[in-house]
């Protein structure tokens, strides 16, 4: 219950419907990361990369592109 319940705020807290949609999908993989590995630092490293990807790819693909 808690891992929906933290992924819904995850989500309301991106104030745009769609990124809403995808992070709480995100939210709920990130919640089950910090239980798995019983750690925030987990889920907060696995958010930090996925947020570099997102910056980097669109980048390197405009380089190749």
């Amino acid at each position: 219950k808690m891992n929906v319940l933290q992924a819904l705020f995850f989500a309301i807290a991106h104030l745009n419907l769609v990124q809403g949609i995808y992070a709480f999908l995100i939210g709920l993989l990130f919640g089950y990361v910090a239980m798995k590995y019983r750690s925030l630092w987990a889920s907060i490293t696995l958010h930090a990369v996925l947020n570099a990807m997102g910056i980097c790819i669109p980048f390197l693909l405009e380089m190749i592109l």
